[in-house]
């Protein structure tokens, strides 16, 4: 979708110093994250078990040491410290990429603009000009912050809707033991057989009335947030034209006064 709406908009300052240091920014650390989930999973430790390297903690130091690798996924750990310094640079520089290029394109832009037009400007033009270089100049401003903003909320954002998944996991183990709870009080401590149907009821209601609706809940809350909170983030701007609903009324009396003008 970001693709999309620099394309079509014909954005390309966005798309160069947004949408690639973007990109990179994720195969840097969030690609690489998952490839070493699937290479852990897919090497056999068995045996040395205590070898096998803490995915997130792999990741934490990976920034806090500058690529270093303390329990290496492959061979003696020095591809993979190779690997993940260039990967550690690369991620610099996409955040250094979001950050400084735009505003010195930007005012560069401005300047050229505003040098123009004073190039153009007589005696009486001069005053009322000069205040639209003051607004113009407000405005590179709000743009300037507006950047630092945005550069720092992905970054953070980044970390924190990937974090967020972790709730996922919490409410899976959560909804297991749950389960392990309710039959150990229904189905298991049944002393005959009347008991034992009565408690197999109990466990599925208690199982669709808590479980199930927890679960549609759990998954209504979640797509909302994956949404408004994380997808929307990634494109969405907001500064477009508003929405104007069709109405028959406006539009006949659009026709009408048309007509009359006629």
């Amino acid at each position: 979708m970001c693709i999309r709406d620099r394309i079509y908009f014909r954005n390309w300052l966005d798309f160069l110093c947004e949408f690639v240091p973007q990109l990179l920014f994720f195969v840097s650390t969030f690609v690489y994250m998952t490839l070493c989930i699937f290479i852990k999973w897919g090497t056999n430790w068995k045996g040395r078990t205590r070898d096998a390297p803490a995915i997130v903690s792999q990741m934490v130091k990976m920034f806090s040491t500058a690529g270093e690798v303390e329990k290496p996924l492959w061979g003696d750990g020095s591809g993979q410290t190779n690997l993940q310094q260039f990967l550690f640079v690369i991620a610099i520089i996409s955040v250094l990429a979001m950050l400084i290029p735009k505003p010195i394109v930007l005012f560069l832009k401005h300047f050229g603009n505003s040098s123009g037009r004073f190039h153009l400007l007589d005696d009486d033009g001069e005053r009322r000009n000069s205040a639209l270089a003051g607004r113009d100049g407000d405005k590179i401003g709000e743009e300037l912050m507006h950047v630092l903003i945005e550069t720092i909320e992905f970054v953070l954002g980044s970390l924190s809707h990937t974090a967020s998944y972790l709730r996922l996991w919490a409410l899976s183990l959560a909804h297991g033991r749950l389960s392990v709870v309710l039959f150990d009080m229904t189905v298991r401590n049944a002393s005959n057989f009347l008991s034992g149907v009565l408690g197999f009821l109990m466990l599925c209601l208690l199982t669709f009335g808590i479980l199930l609706c927890m679960d549609l809940l759990e998954c209504c809350l979640h797509s909302l947030r994956l949404h408004w909170v994380e997808f929307q983030s990634k494109f969405y701007k907001g500064d477009g034209r508003p929405f104007a609903p069709l109405s028959f009324r406006e539009s006949l009396d659009l026709y009408v006064l048309g007509r009359s003008e006629a």
